[in-house]
């Protein structure tokens, strides 16, 4: 079982290094009132964190909530 992990932990790590090769020209970005100009691969990354974020911090609201309307266990 753990040479299956390593095994696909490489390929997502080979996965990743192709992604950012391929995304390495620059982007600006404009934001509202801001502009600034950054590799497209770090654009990606920090759009996926976010969402992973929002995601962790929904499901822990929506957990907790979840888990006070629970009818009590005997």
């Amino acid at each position: 079982m753990k040479q299956v992990k390593v095994l696909a932990a490489t390929i997502l790590a080979l996965l990743l290094v192709v992604v950012i090769v391929q995304n390495a020209a620059p982007v600006e970005v404009r934001v509202l009132f801001l502009a600034f100009t950054l590799p497209q691969a770090v654009l990606l990354f920090l759009v996926g964190a976010s969402g992973f974020m929002l995601g962790i911090l929904a499901a822990l609201l929506l957990g907790k909530r979840g888990a006070s309307k629970a009818p009590p266990q005997p």
